[in-house]
């Protein structure tokens, strides 16, 4: 009995005399469980079985000439038996040596030997004298032992990726004494080796090698060879961290190179190659080739975007025809390093820096450029020109259908158009009277110069392109040849022109007298501009009802209409007519009748399905080749959209009778439709009360609608047909209500208002009409009480102060809506000493030589002195306080003075006395 080198085979003979069996089985080495999975069997006598090495031939020996050889490979059972082929003659046991060969035992001093057990046929090369046992003596039997341990050592390797540990395992270790690995790994000689049964190695790098494995058993050894190959990790390379500008479309595709299967993201599901990314964010892909992964990460942002704060700026105003206006003291902030740099309105680089100096009056924008070519423009801001006038409004004539025929009207703030130099678009000053033409859609910034050169603030003003007019067609058709087509033009504008295959244009929207065919439609509005269209009208044979549903435009919220006609009505006596329509848009609420051609038609309307169902029943027949009205459809609009009006075909829900009782047959039902647009919607806050002498920008957000727009604001100062409405240095008369109206396309509107507060600044009303208030050594300086707070440079915050030291005085009021101002005051005592010398000696020497007061003498406001001697005679007079009196001519002895003064307060004061004058 034997076990095939695989285990997988078991082969059993057996002989009894001369007959015997032998069996072939399958075999479960790790279990020992024998099975039929594979059975052979073969009736004859066998005493030697064994196996080639690489278990595809079967050898059996028995008897006198049996030694046969079986292919093992041949296919079923009984192609394995035709595929017998007989050797020679033994009849003893049959023996795997360790050197691979087969060896035979039959009596005498030789054993045979199986030289080459794989081959098939005489090429596996038996030899019945292979070996000469010399003084040895052979029967029939040989030793037995476990096959398996001659085999030679198998093993296998898993993980083949650069820069990882390969593990090398051994396929069977039963009998083994010891191994012996050499790597064959030139880049980490002498250290490729080991001697552990199931090492972990890891290569220098990828590529092929060829490792040994020598396995020991005894006496024995065997060396066997393989080969591994290590493969290089894949290198996704994803790029560098990308940032794009704030606000721009994210756009990046992502490579990561060759691979056999990609994860982005973590995703278990594998993906493709590349990866379109639009949106920031971390990706990161896991790249498996050869079963070795690589692994990139790309960061995807957006830089922040640039600021620009004018908290702290100052505007400082030019003066006519000087280049010396500035903008400083902005903050400008963007990733670092960025630049700033300043343009005119007309796109010339004027500065750069944060700081925009020596530029005459005009319109300027500051573009900040950062990260990788990114860049954001603020303003504009305005410098103008001191005590320029201003443009009050700009009205703009829109263009048409982009023709160039857009035009600006400018209005000054004051005096004639006529007297100013204008510009459009950092063009040229020129004399125009304010009047541009020829202008396209877009925005156009507009300033004034005047007489002495002074430049006003640019304005701004928006021209709108206005489409070609919007036609709808509804085609009547033919009946047999008589000629009596039409087609009906629907149009939501006004003052067109006609014009079918290229004939006499007609103010009419109605062709009719047509014959079956396509037509050419061309309709012109009162600007040149066009819409065309082809329309067909086709043919109905014989004098067929028509019946119409109308066409229909209309704003959201807007009742709308559909007329229902008939036409070519020949002997009609009664017919009902179902109409449905979408409910989604539409809710029919009532019939219009048209009572006088169909006198008691009626109408019901229905929800679900939403229908409307006419009737009517006349007590004569009707017959008229005119277009007759039934009623009109009266229907709320609820949503924008095209809703249809679709007849409802066949009996019951539509028929028409003639006198007879008979079905008018085939009649021809038109459909028809309304339009419902949408409606623009204002979005307008209220603003915040507005301090007087302060400006603010009135700015109406409108979203829907149908371009182009027309803008109304109507306010306490007039009108302005723009979008935002500036305020500039507010006053009374800016206070009250302002109507925001905007009407698009269509004509559909809204409107809204607002109320704008303008409060006025607080007032101290000093008791002073000029800045000068005087006192006599204390006083009380009050402003108006009942403001939210007081701030006094002296620290204190009630509304008044007491004043004891005479100064300049200021306060900051603020009211309780956060407006404030302060005004200023000096305060001047108006008490003083008088010193008056009571002698002097006027020998001129220089000292003492003259009479007169010490005092303030910049505290009077009026003074008189006289002086008397001892008989009553004046002697000096003076009306300057500055002035003394000599005494030069007078004697010695003493003299009598009066004073009389008037201090600021309007106090008038006498004083007396006598001085002696000393020779």
């Amino acid at each position: 009995m034997k076990i095939s080198p695989d285990g997988q085979l078991i082969g059993a003979g057996v002989q009894i005399g001369t007959g015997g069996i032998f069996n072939l089985l399958s075999f479960n080495n790790a279990t020992g469980v024998i099975s039929e999975n594979f059975y052979l069997s073969i009736p004859m006598s066998s005493f030697g079985v064994e196996f080639s090495p690489d278990n595809n031939k079967l050898y059996i020996s028995g008897g006198i000439s049996h030694f046969i050889q079986l292919d093992l490979n041949a296919g079923s059972s009984q192609d394995i038996l035709n595929s017998m082929f007989t050797i020679g003659t033994a009849m003893g046991a049959l023996q795997l040596g360790p050197d691979g060969k087969i060896y035979c035992a039959h009596s005498g001093y030789y054993l045979g030997v199986i030289n080459n057990p794989n081959e098939a046929g005489i090429a596996c090369n038996y030899d019945p004298q292979g070996v000469f046992l010399g003084s040895g003596f052979c029967s029939v039997g040989l030793p037995s032992f476990i096959q398996s341990y001659l085999n030679d050592p198998e093993y296998a390797t898993t993980q083949h990726c650069a820069g990882q540990p390969t593990q090398f395992n051994i396929a069977n270790t039963n009998g083994i004494d010891s191994v012996y690995w050499k790597f064959k790994d030139f880049g980490n000689m002498p250290n490729d080796t080991s001697t552990l049964l199931s090492p972990a190695y890891t290569f220098s790098g990828p590529g092929t090698y060829y490792p040994e494995l020598t396995v020991y058993s005894g006496l024995l050894h065997k060396t066997v060879k393989d080969t591994v190959v290590i493969y290089p990790l894949p290198t996704p390379q994803l790029g560098s961290d990308t940032l794009f500008c704030p606000g721009a479309t994210i756009a990046l595709m992502l490579d990561a190179g060759p691979g056999d299967t990609y994860n982005w993201n973590g995703n278990f599901t594998p993906g493709s190659q590349t990866l379109a990314v639009t949106d920031t964010g971390t990706y990161f892909v896991r790249v498996r080739q050869h079963g070795c992964n690589g692994y990139d990460t790309i960061q995807v942002g957006s830089y922040p975007p640039a600021t620009a704060d004018i908290t702290n700026a100052q505007f400082n105003n030019s003066n006519c025809n000087q280049a010396d206006g500035s903008i400083t003291g902005m903050v400008f902030g963007a990733v670092i390093p960025f630049g700033i740099v300043w343009h005119n309105d007309g796109g010339v680089e004027v500065g750069t820096g944060p700081d925009l100096l020596n530029v005459p009056a005009g319109s300027y924008m500051a573009t900040i450029n950062f990260g990788d070519n990114c860049s954001h423009e603020f303003g504009p801001y305005s410098i103008t020109d001191n005590n320029a006038t201003q443009i009050a409004d700009v009205l703009p004539s829109h263009d048409h259908c982009n023709q160039g025929m857009g035009g600006l009207s400018i209005l000054p703030a004051s005096g004639n158009p006529a007297d100013f130099l204008y510009s459009l678009n950092g063009g040229p000053y020129q004399a125009n009277s304010g009047l541009f033409t020829g202008l396209g859609e877009g925005e156009h910034h507009i300033s004034l110069k005047d007489a002495a050169g002074c430049i006003s603030n640019v304005y701004t003003q928006v021209i709108e392109n206005i489409p070609g007019p919007e036609i709808d067609c509804i085609a009547t058709p033919e009946t047999g040849s008589s000629s009596d087509g039409s087609i009906t033009v629907i149009s939501p504008n006004t003052g067109l022109t006609y014009q079918l295959e290229g004939g006499l244009p007609q103010t009419g929207n109605i062709f009719t007298g047509l014959t079956a065919q396509i037509y050419y439609l061309l309709v012109t509005d009162g600007f040149g501009c066009t819409a065309r269209d082809t329309v067909e009208v086709e043919s109905l044979q014989g004098s067929t009802l028509v019946a119409l549903a109308g066409i229909n435009r209309q704003c959201l919220n807007k009742p709308a209409s559909s007329d229902i006609r008939l036409t070519r009505v020949s002997g009609l006596k009664q017919f009902k007519a179902t109409l449905y329509y979408n409910a989604g848009i539409l809710n029919c609420t009532n019939f219009n009748s048209n009572e006088v051609d169909f006198p008691g038609i009626t109408a019901q309307m229905f929800t679900a399905p939403a229908r409307v169902e006419i009737a009517w029943n006349g007590s004569t027949a009707v017959t008229n080749t005119d277009t007759l009205l039934l009623g009109s459809l009266i229907f709320e609009t609820t949503q924008p959209g095209l809703a249809d009006i679709n007849w409802e075909h066949g009996s019951p829900m539509t028929w028409f009778l003639n006198e007879a009782g008979d079905t008018i047959q085939q009649p021809a039902l038109i459909p028809g439709n309304i339009q419902v647009h949408e409606i623009p919607e204002i979005g307008l806050q209220q603003p915040p009360p507005l301090c007087e002498g302060d400006s603010i920008t009135l700015s109406a957000g409108v979203n829907g609608g149908t371009a182009p727009m027309q803008y109304t604001w109507t306010g306490p100062q007039g009108s302005s047909s723009t979008q935002q409405l500036t305020i500039a240095q507010a006053g009374s008369g800016d206070d009250g209500l302002y109507h925001f109206t905007v009407s698009d396309y269509f004509n559909c509107a809204d409107t809204t208002q607002i109320m704008l507060s303008v409060v006025p600044l607080p007032q101290a009303n000093f008791p002073t009409t000029t800045d000068t208030i005087y006192y006599e050594q204390q006083t009380q300086l009050q402003a108006t009480p009942g403001y939210a707070s007081y701030q006094w440079n002296t620290g204190d915050t009630t509304y008044f102060i007491n004043i004891t030291e005479e100064g300049d005085y200021s306060v900051l009021m603020q009211t309780s809506e956060g407006c404030t101002n302060l005004e200023k005051v000096t305060l001047i005592d108006t008490w003083f000493p008088f010193n008056i010398p009571n002698a002097f000696t006027p020998n001129g020497d220089g000292l003492n030589d003259t009479f007169r007061p010490v005092t303030d003498y910049d505290r009077f406001s009026k003074y008189y002195m006289v002086i008397y001697n001892s008989w009553g005679q004046k002697q000096f007079e003076t009306t300057n306080p500055a002035d003394g009196w000599d005494g030069k001519d007078a004697a010695a002895g003493v003299y009598v003075w009066v004073i009389t003064y008037a201090d600021y307060l309007g106090k008038v004061s006498t004083l007396r006395g006598s001085v002696t004058v000393v020779r």
